[in-house]
């Protein structure tokens, strides 16, 4: 069956309205100090927040879209909890994290996102990030619309490529300078100690819990300088898709709920999301978990990465 685009202007425009509240939710409680935390039975925390967050969505996409089913993170754990691994057969569905970061929110260091994605047929058609506490842009990408960056203290849309919030930046002569309250110079690169640059550096993300560098200095190109950014949440795909990052390597257990709305963004721009066997991350499969992976930037070629 080929589905039609999903996304009108009407739609795309609710969608991003529903985003911005979903993130004033979150940020209420993120606020209070009050965050509800309990442990679920596969032993990651959970806090009144993705529970508020992700009922809040439910509703806004069942009155939007009610023939297209939802499938949330917290939804799945609870059947999970309740009835066992549990698996459903959509060809069109909603996938959702309404707190990517949960312990990043718990722990207030602002690196939390809120993701939305949209699957048809194996493949994430649309998706957005938000992240409230880290930089209050909403990121969007999807089949007939492209990807953009909505500011969401102006409400425009921006270029994808033009952010100017992420912790990278580029000097007159294009040398590119990393700030090091993110970044860690692990291989031993030549800096200029008055200006912290490093010439033409490979930006290797990695999760602040599941650094994995090990393996990945096995995986991509050791002849070329590279640093490392460790920061948490779907907010490394906002990364990539603006250029701020080149590649993101996952050795670790992940879901599809954590990387579909980065990868439909990415896909619009020229990156993606690949499994070590070369392929495209598929979505729909057994319990939704993901397979190892790597995630790169539009401007980074797949044939780059040993895949």
């Amino acid at each position: 069956m080929t589905y039609p685009p999903f996304v009108s202007q009407m739609y795309l425009d609710d969608c991003i309205a529903m985003a911005i509240q979903a993130g004033k939710i979150a940020q209420d409680i993120y606020q209070s100090g009050d965050h509800g935390v309990r442990i679920k039975g596969d032993k990651s925390p959970v806090t009144k927040a993705d529970q508020a967050v992700e009922s809040y969505l439910e509703t806004c996409l069942s009155q939007m879209t009610p023939h297209i089913p939802i499938i949330g993170e917290e939804a799945m754990s609870s059947l999970s909890d309740t009835q066992g691994e549990t698996h459903h057969h959509y060809e069109q569905f909603w996938l959702l994290d309404p707190i990517d970061g949960t312990r990043d929110f718990i722990e207030r260091t602002g690196a939390y996102a809120i993701n939305i994605a949209l699957i048809e047929q194996g493949v994430p058609v649309f998706g957005m990030i938000y992240a409230p506490s880290y930089h209050n842009q909403l990121f969007v990408g999807g089949v007939g619309i492209g990807a953009f960056r909505y500011d969401c203290h102006t409400h425009t849309r921006h270029d994808v490529l033009a952010c100017d919030v992420c912790p990278i930046t580029y000097d007159d002569t294009g040398k590119t300078v990393v700030n090091d309250n993110n970044c860690d110079d692990l291989n031993g690169i030549n800096r200029d100690k008055d200006q912290d640059e490093i010439l033409n550096p490979l930006v290797v993300i990695t999760s602040g819990r599941n650094k994995d560098r090990y393996a990945i200095k096995d995986k991509i190109m050791p002849w070329v300088p590279h640093v490392y950014m460790d920061i948490g949440s779907a907010i490394k795909f906002t990364l990539l898709a603006s250029n701020q990052a080149h590649v993101y390597p996952r050795f670790a257990p992940s879901m599809e709920w954590d990387t579909a709305s980065g990868d439909a963004i990415l896909r619009q721009l020229g990156g993606g999301v690949m499994t070590l066997d070369g392929h495209h991350m598929v979505y729909g499969k057994p319990q939704y978990r993901n397979p190892h992976f790597m995630a790169y930037a539009p401007l980074m070629s797949p044939d780059m990465l040993k895949l």
